[in-house]
């Protein structure tokens, strides 16, 4: 199972290779944002600077393939592509769909 490392705010997510949970890319996606903010990355420059930190041999063969388009796209576009390439197809109706007694009142 994939994980995500990041040792302080100012450094680059990890996410380690493995499957990939919803969990875990909201919490690479959450972490991108933060480094963003913490270093002042502007828009343009943010998916090349997280691409490498994204070990997975897969997903780097994705980017490796696709990279200057991959660049070119806002992290938002970026981060819904990868979804779309490497979550299940249902992944946001198994995450809303929450049993009755998990439901807070």
């Amino acid at each position: 199972m994939a994980a995500v490392k990041q040792s302080s705010p100012s450094k680059v997510p990890i996410l380690t290779a493995g499957d990939i949970s919803p969990a875990v890319m909201r919490q690479f996606e959450h972490s991108c944002q933060n480094y963003f903010i913490h270093k002042k990355i502007i828009a343009d420059d943010q998916v090349l600077l997280i691409i490498r930190g994204i070990l997975d041999n897969c997903v780097s063969d994705w980017i490796s393939t696709k990279r200057d388009c991959l660049i070119a796209l806002s992290f938002d576009t970026f981060m819904i592509n990868f979804h779309t390439n490497y979550l299940a197809e249902d992944w946001e109706d198994t995450t809303l769909h929450l049993p009755n007694d998990k439901l807070h009142h």
